[in-house]
C-alpha cells in the first residue's frame, strides 16, 4: 500500500490555468521523497492536495483519485485527513503557539482530544528522537531546533506521513545535515517522509526517490547527476538574461582582462593546482584557462554536496554554494566569450577595492580589515558619518542588551 497516489489529478484555481493535468505521483512508506522544481509551479498546490487544504480550505476544480494510506481523502473534512498527514511550514516560528517545548509537543495532540496519560506517553519519546530538552523555552531555540520541534509535534500526534515545506530554508548547513539525518532515521522506522526543498544537493544524499513539478507536470526523476546538471543550466541561463541588460558589458574590449576575486575562484585556484601538480602555493595572479575551468565545472555541478566536500582542494564550508558559483562564472566566461582569466588572491574584505576607488594615504598599518572596509564604503557612497557612528553605537548597545536571548559571549 502507498503511503500516497495521485491517479490522473488536474487542479485549477481559476478553472482556466491547469496547476496540474493529469499526473501521477506515489509516495512509499520507509522512505524520504524529495520534491523539486522552481518556484510557482506547483510544489505547495500538490502539498495543499494531499493534506487536504485543496479544496476543504483553498477552492479549485480538482478532479482524480486522491489516496492517502490506501483511502481515498477527496469528500473528507480536514480533521480526519490530518490524522493521517502531518505538515511541518517553512516558517517553524508561524507554527510554534506554546512557551514551553512539552506544551508545544502536546497542543496538538490536545486538538485531536488525546486523552492526558496517553498525550504524556508521547511527549517524552519524541522529544528524545529530536534531541529536544521538553522543558526548554521555545523562544530560545535554534532554527533548527525549532524545525524539529514542530515535528516532533507531528509525530507525537501519530501521522505516519510527514510533508516538510522547504525545512533547511533557514537553516545552515550543520542545522540541515542534522535534519535531514533525523528524516532519514524517521524512514528507516517506516515513516512516509515529503520533502519540498530547492536545495537539492543538500538533500539527494538522504533521499530514495525525487520528483519534479513543473510545466503542469510531475515527472519521477531517474538520473539525478543529469537533473542536477540541468538545475545549473538554468542558472546559466538566467544570468546570460541578466548581463544582456548590462549595457556597457557588451562593449567591452576582447581583450580585457578577467580577474576572479573571491573565495570560490580561489577554491577553484586550489582544486587547478592540485589537478596540475603546480608547484607554487600562490593563488594570487594565478593564471587559469578557461578550458580547465570549464572541466572542474562539469564535474563539481553532478555531484551532491557529500561527494563534493571530499573533492580535493574544495572547502568543505564552500561545497554547498559552488555549482551556483561557478554556473554564474561560466555564464559570464560565455558571454564574453572569455578564455582565460587571472585569480586574484585578495577581496573586499581587504579594503582594496575600495581603497582604489577613493584613494587615500595610509600612513600605518590596517589592524581592523572589517573596519577599514566598512568606513571606505562609508566615504564612497558620500553617508553621514556622524549618523552611521550613531546607528553603530545603538547597535551594539541592542547586542548587548540582547545578550539574554543570543548568548554570544562578551568581546
Amino acid at each position: 500500500m502507498k503511503a500516497i497516489e495521485l491517479k490522473g489529478v488536474s487542479f485549477s484555481y481559476d478553472g482556466r490555468k491547469k496547476i496540474f493535468d493529469n499526473v501521477s505521483f506515489s509516495v512509499d512508506y520507509g522512505g524520504v521523497t524529495l520534491v523539486s522544481g522552481h518556484s510557482g509551479e506547483g510544489k505547495s498546490t500538490l502539498m495543499y492536495i494531499v493534506s487536504g487544504i485543496i479544496p476543504n480550505v483553498n477552492y479549485g476544480e480538482l478532479t482524480g483519485e486522491v489516496l492517502v494510506g490506501g483511502e481515498e481523502i477527496l469528500g473528507r473534512k480536514m480533521g480526519y485527513i490530518c490524522r493521517k498527514v502531518g505538515v511541518v511550514l517553512q516558517n517553524a516560528d508561524e507554527q510554534i503557539v506554546q512557551k514551553i517545548v512539552e506544551d508545544e509537543v502536546a497542543f496538538g495532540c490536545e486538538n485531536l482530544a488525546f486523552p492526558p496519560e496517553k498525550i504524556e506517553r508521547q511527549i517524552e519519546p519524541v522529544c528524545r528522537l529530536m534531541n529536544l530538552g521538553r522543558s526548554r523555552q521555545c523562544r530560545t531555540l535554534s532554527g533548527g531546533q525549532k524545525q524539529r520541534l514542530i515535528t516532533a509535534s507531528t509525530l507525537a500526534m501519530g501521522q505516519k506521513i510527514l510533508i516538510l515545506d522547504e525545512p533547511l530554508a533557514n537553516l545552515d548547513k550543520d542545522g540541515a545535515a542534522m535534519l535531514m539525518r533525523t528524516l532519514r532515521s524517521l524512514a528507516e522506522a517506516g515513516y512516509a517522509v515529503v520533502v519540498i526543498e530547492h536545495r537539492l544537493d543538500m538533500v539527494l544524499p538522504y533521499v530514495d526517490t525525487v520528483w519534479h513539478v513543473g510545466g503542469g507536470r510531475i515527472d519521477a526523476v531517474g538520473n539525478r547527476q543529469t537533473y542536477l546538471a540541468e538545475q545549473t543550466a538554468k542558472i546559466e541561463e538566467f544570468f546570460t538574461e541578466q548581463f544582456k541588460k548590462i549595457e556597457w558589458l557588451s562593449e567591452v574590449e576582447p581583450d580585457v582582462q578577467m580577474i576572479g576575486v573571491g573565495g570560490s575562484f580561489r577554491n577553484l585556484y586550489k582544486i587547478n593546482r592540485l589537478v596540475r601538480k603546480y608547484p607554487l602555493n600562490t593563488v594570487h595572479n594565478y593564471s587559469f584557462a578557461v578550458e580547465d575551468f570549464r572541466s572542474i565545472y562539469e564535474m563539481v555541478r553532478v555531484l551532491d554536496v557529500e561527494k563534493r566536500k571530499r573533492i580535493r582542494g574544495l572547502s568543505p564550508a564552500r561545497a554547498d554554494i559552488m555549482p551556483a558559483a561557478l554556473a554564474i562564472i561560466k555564464a559570464f566566461t560565455d558571454y564574453l566569450h572569455i578564455e582565460s582569466f587571472t585569480v586574484g588572491g585578495y577581496g573586499l574584505r581587504e579594503g582594496i577595492m575600495f581603497n582604489q576607488a577613493v584613494p587615500q594615504t595610509v600612513e600605518r598599518p590596517i589592524l581592523d580589515v572589517l573596519s577599514y572596509s566598512l568606513n571606505t564604503l562609508v566615504r564612497y557612497y558620500g553617508l553621514n558619518e556622524k549618523h552611521v557612528e550613531h546607528t553603530v553605537r545603538l547597535s551594539i548597545q541592542l547586542f548587548k542588551q540582547l545578550r539574554v536571548l543570543h548568548k554570544f559571549p562578551r568581546v
